[in-house]
C-alpha cells in the first residue's frame, strides 16, 4: 500500500504484475546466461507427448481459476467474476492464438492453443477481479497476438527459451 505503483492507482488483483514481469525477465536472463541447448537451430525440438502437454495445461487452467478466485480472500461476487474472467480470457486467447496460426501458417496446432490459453491466464491475472466479462474477453483477445509475436521476437533475436516465457 506504500509502493509508488499503488499510489499511482495501479490495481493488481492477484499479484500478477509482479510475478509475471519478474518471471519473464528471469527467463530472458536465464536463457542468455545459460546459453542455447545443444543442437539448437540444427535439430527439431517439439513436444515429446502432446497428450501430457494438454493434460498439464488443463490442470494449470483449473488451478489458475482457483488461484484467481481465491485471491478475493472470500466467497463473494468478486471471486466469482475472477473465476469467470480467468476462464473467458484463457478460452478466448486460445482461440485467438489458433486463428493467428491458421492465418499465418495455414494450420493451427494444439501446442499453439495451449500457449494461447497460458497467455490468456497470465494476462488476466492482475485484473481478474476488477474487470467485467467483456474486459476478460478483451484481455484474452489481446493476449494471444502479444504472446505469439513476442515468441517470434525471441526466435529472431536467437534466445533459446524452451517455454516461450
Amino acid at each position: 500500500t506504500d509502493g509508488f505503483l499503488h499510489k499511482a492507482g495501479v490495481l493488481d488483483f492477484a499479484g500478477g504484475n509482479v510475478v509475471h514481469i519478474i518471471a519473464g525477465f528471469s527467463g530472458l536472463v536465464s536463457s542468455i546466461v545459460i546459453g542455447k541447448r545443444a543442437g539448437y537451430g540444427h535439430e527439431q525440438f517439439s513436444a515429446h507427448n502432446m497428450l501430457i502437454s494438454v493434460l498439464g495445461a488443463s490442470l494449470l487452467w483449473v488451478g489458475w481459476m482457483g488461484f484467481n478466485g481465491g485471491s478475493a480472500g472470500e466467497s463473494s461476487p468478486r471471486a466469482s467474476i475472477a473465476i469467470l474472467n480467468t476462464n473467458i480470457a484463457a478460452a478466448t486467447s486460445s482461440v485467438s492464438w489458433m486463428c493467428i496460426e491458421w492465418t499465418l501458417k495455414g494450420r493451427p496446432s494444439v501446442l499453439g492453443m495451449i500457449s494461447g490459453a497460458i497467455a490468456g491466464l497470465v494476462c488476466i491475472t492482475p485484473g481478474a477481479g476488477f474487470v467485467n466479462i467483456t474486459g476478460g474477453f478483451v484481455f484474452g483477445l489481446l493476449a494471444a497476438p502479444c504472446g505469439y509475436f513476442s515468441a517470434q521476437l525471441k526466435t529472431r533475436f536467437g534466445f533459446d527459451d524452451a517455454l516461450d516465457a
